[in-house]
């Protein structure tokens, strides 16, 4: 017992296989463990979770998921308040959303939005709202970051890979000097905001 416990506590390893780092760690994989965090990814990602500290924009949207048309919206935003009024400069529907409240609206028809629903916001308001895009590697996520990022001036931008399949790849744009994401692009999505303003 004692012997097992020197073990253990690698007292019983000469100095050589004390010190070795093993290449792979049990229910970790089959390969080698790969090295995906660096230090500008960390950085890149405190400030995507630092989205709080973004003060109210406005932006013009342009949305795209799978197959469907493209659709452009009018987004007024305030992270800081978890609010937001978006509107389809198509049809003209307006969608209201109030997080503190637990409010949503759609054309002033008013609903309570459940405190246990993970992704609340709409789909063009997520770049706003980070935590409710599927980029984190949750269940209920379909894509994951890689670490890969890559700096041009003041935007950063940052990979992603699907879930179950590493084929499919994706990037977030990071605008560092606004401190928030303005585009997402995957096999699948497209959202981007421009013509960003301070309200």
């Amino acid at each position: 017992m004692e012997e097992s416990q020197r073990s253990q506590a690698g007292e019983g390893l000469s100095p050589d296989r004390r010190n070795q780092q093993p290449d792979r760690y049990p229910g970790v994989g089959e390969g080698p463990i790969e090295p995906r965090v660096t230090r500008p990814f960390i950085n890149a990602l405190s400030m995507i979770m630092s989205w709080r500290h973004v003060g109210a924009f406005r932006a013009t949207v342009h949305s795209r998921t799978g197959n469907n048309p493209e659709k452009r919206y009018s987004l007024e935003a305030n992270p800081r308040l978890l609010r937001y009024t978006l509107q389809d400069l198509d049809t003209g529907s307006v969608e209201q959303f109030d997080g503190e409240a637990r409010a949503r609206s759609f054309n002033g028809s008013t609903e309570t939005v459940h405190p246990g629903e993970m992704t609340p916001e709409a789909v063009a308001a997520r770049l706003a709202f980070p935590m409710s895009l599927l980029i984190w590697g949750r269940a209920i996520d379909n894509y994951r970051f890689t670490g890969a990022v890559t700096r041009s001036g003041d935007h950063t931008a940052i990979g992603i890979e699907h879930v179950r399949d590493k084929s499919l790849h994706g990037s977030l744009i990071l605008d560092e000097r606004r401190r928030m994401l303005t585009k997402l692009e995957s096999a699948a999505d497209y959202l981007s905001y421009e013509d960003i303003s301070a309200i």
